[in-house]
């Protein structure tokens, strides 16, 4: 639900939904930002930020509201998706490789519990001083409506999203293509799928 449109108040949307456009401001991106003010309810984080933003606007000429915002440096995209991927016969170290929706959604959780770093590039070292990104959402996808992103990228139900605030570096490097994606980086025990006798 995009607080920023009104959807919120319509009761569509998820609470995640963005509407494809990363400037908008999410119901599940307030909720994080009241529980990261000491718990805070929504509604109290949605005062204090209207009454912080009126403040600002009033005493504040408006070409330095706007040097002020800057690019928000924010990426949405997708972490993992569930189920073997028809485009991949088989990976790079000889396996096909995949999850299923209710481990994806395991793995998700357990990345917002343990509290996520995120590097660049699986290289060591580049999580370190807040790291190449801030995660500000991590969702599962539960619509059944695919999301057509475009480029041939669809969204399916069961996909886990990640949405961050990237590093000025990151950024940049994001900016000229050269950071195209999410990779999660983990450890995981390899099971052969034994197929039953028709």
């Amino acid at each position: 639900m995009c607080v920023s449109c009104g959807c919120v108040l319509a009761g569509t949307g998820t609470p995640g939904d963005d509407h494809g456009d990363g400037r908008n401001i999410t119901f599940d991106a307030l909720a994080a930002a009241a529980m990261a003010a000491g718990g805070l309810t929504v509604p109290q984080a949605a005062a204090n930020i209207i009454a912080t933003v009126t403040a600002a606007a009033d005493g504040m000429p408006a070409d330095l509201l706007k040097a002020a915002a800057g690019p928000q440096r924010y990426c949405l995209g997708i972490a993992y998706q569930p189920g073997p991927d028809p485009r991949i016969a088989k990976g790079l170290d000889g396996a096909r490789d995949f999850l299923s929706e209710a481990e994806l959604e395991k793995a998700a959780w357990s990345l917002i519990r343990n509290g996520p770093r995120v590097g660049m590039f699986h290289a060591d070292g580049t999580d370190a001083d807040g790291g190449a990104a801030q995660i500000v959402e991590s969702y599962i996808y539960r619509n059944d409506e695919p999301w057509d992103l475009g480029g041939g990228v669809v969204v399916t139900k069961g996909t886990w999203l990640v949405g961050a605030i990237l590093s000025p570096r990151a950024w940049e490097l994001q900016q000229a293509g050269k950071i195209t994606g999410w990779s999660p980086q983990g450890s995981a025990r390899r099971r052969r799928r034994v197929r039953q006798p028709s």
